[in-house]
């Protein structure tokens, strides 16, 4: 059959009229059908013989993601079965249904998996041995489960993201995934559990581990430790304290920061208070623009944490960075007079002569000030400032980056936290258990 009389790629553009808030943007009219499980209307657009099983939408979801979110098993039946849809048909399947916590679909598509790679396996060698058919079928099985999914993410990070701890374990138990994978942004797991505020339990599960990563980076170079700081989460924080012998508190950014910094820099007294209680920071420690924390207090006008830093008898004042300058020096060029007087105040109280060197500095500084220099100094001045704007403008451009992806990511993700499902409603998703449904038998598959 032919579509003479309309386009089968037809792409539904999104209205505010729609009546269901599906969470896929522009779907074709065979992506809908099998969103919304219209069995009848899927098979005759399916029939046509300019049908394209293999179409994604603008945002690259494929047809598996939408049907696996449906919920028909008769369309996901058709697709498990039709050839031109297998290459990347599973990963994507499993993905959506650990999104949507379609736990016996996972179940069932993940069977025929382990049937469709035998058969691949059988066919390229018919007489391999069964010891050596089962290591190759585990090995392929892993191969698939860890793939990167070309529009959503992990499968993993897709079980984090949604809370399915049901699949979380099945997962884990079985050794079927890289629990140290990198997905979107270059999130582990455990990123993805923070930046998405994840329940306690999620944490307890990852926590418990054995192999888990707590040190893995991020693409800006932050490990949970630098997240945990970031988002100010107090218990985290602790609870990663308390597993000091697997946290490295000296791992630093792209910027070359450790936590400390930015602990600094968000002028948390309880956080900086509980990180320098660890004695595991160098407080003379430069970034990559030769820094202290101390710098960093006065850069960010961080006036709580630079009096904490200074009490701690550990810093270092004279050092300067690649601008040539002192902390002091950083204050006076950023007129920051408060930040100027903390120094001055806490060096004149530990210096037995306290009029000789501080006073000659100010003078010297404040001449500095007050003098017409030449040209080339006033020149040089203004590439200082021009540096420091472009510092913080890099800094402040990549946060901003980053949130507006994160923000991105949770608006385009098909989560059932923030959509509508029309199969089955959401209510009814939230009032079932996550636990499936399936025997005994099928929630313990075996890869071996």
């Amino acid at each position: 059959m032919r579509s003479g009389h309309f386009d089968s790629q037809f792409v539904i553009p999104y209205s505010l009229y729609t009546p269901t808030v599906y969470p896929f943007y522009d779907p074709t009219l065979i992506q809908f059908a099998a969103f919304n499980a219209a069995k009848t209307i899927f098979t005759v657009l399916a029939s046509l013989e300019d049908a394209n099983l293999c179409v994604r939408n603008e945002t690259q979801l494929s047809l598996a993601n939408f049907a696996v979110a449906g919920g028909n098993e008769d369309i996901i039946n058709y697709l498990m079965e039709n050839q031109t849809t297998q290459s990347e048909f599973f990963i994507e399947a499993l993905q959506s249904a650990a999104k949507y916590h379609r736990n016996q679909l996972f179940m069932k598509i993940f069977k025929s998996l382990k049937k469709h790679k035998q058969k691949e396996i059988v066919n390229d060698e018919p007489n391999i041995s069964k010891e050596k058919l089962k290591e190759k079928l585990k090995e392929k099985i892993l191969n698939e489960l860890n793939k990167y999914g070309p529009a959503l993410d992990t499968l993993f990070n897709c079980c984090v993201t949604e809370e399915n701890v049901e699949l979380i374990l099945f997962l884990v138990e079985h050794n079927l995934i890289d629990v140290n994978q990198k997905g979107l942004f270059d999130f582990s797991p455990l990123h993805v559990a923070i930046n998405y505020k994840s329940s306690p339990i999620i944490f307890d599960l990852l926590f418990s581990i054995e192999n888990i990563d707590l040190n893995i980076r991020d693409m800006q170079g932050y490990t949970l430790l630098f997240v945990a700081v970031e988002n100010e989460d107090l218990d985290l924080i602790k609870n990663l304290i308390e597993k000091r012998n697997k946290v490295d508190f000296e791992s630093v950014d792209d910027f070359g920061r450790t936590a400390l910094f930015l602990a600094t820099e968000k002028n948390n007294e309880e956080i900086l208070n509980l990180l320098l209680k660890t004695n595991k920071f160098d407080l003379d420690k430069t970034d990559k623009f030769g820094q202290t924390v101390v710098h960093t207090a006065v850069f960010y006008n961080s006036l709580k944490a630079l009096e904490i830093l200074l009490n701690t008898d550990q810093t270092n004042l004279q050092i300067a960075d690649l601008n040539g300058r002192t902390p002091h020096q950083l204050a006076c060029q950023k007129n920051n007079k408060q930040a100027a007087d903390i120094i001055t105040h806490y060096r004149r109280d530990e210096s037995s002569d306290p009029d000789s060197s501080i006073e000659e500095e100010e003078e010297e500084e404040g001449n500095n000030e007050e003098e017409d220099e030449e040209e080339e100094e006033e020149e040089e001045e203004e590439e200082d400032e021009e540096e420091e704007d472009h510092r913080e403008n890099v800094e402040i451009q990549k946060r901003c980056k980053t949130l507006q992806m994160l923000k991105q990511m949770k608006t385009e993700s098909p989560s059932l936290k923030n959509e509508k499902l029309t199969q089955p409603q959401k209510d009814n998703i939230n009032n079932e258990s996550c636990v499936s449904e399936t025997s005994d038998k099928e929630n313990s598959i075996e890869i071996e």
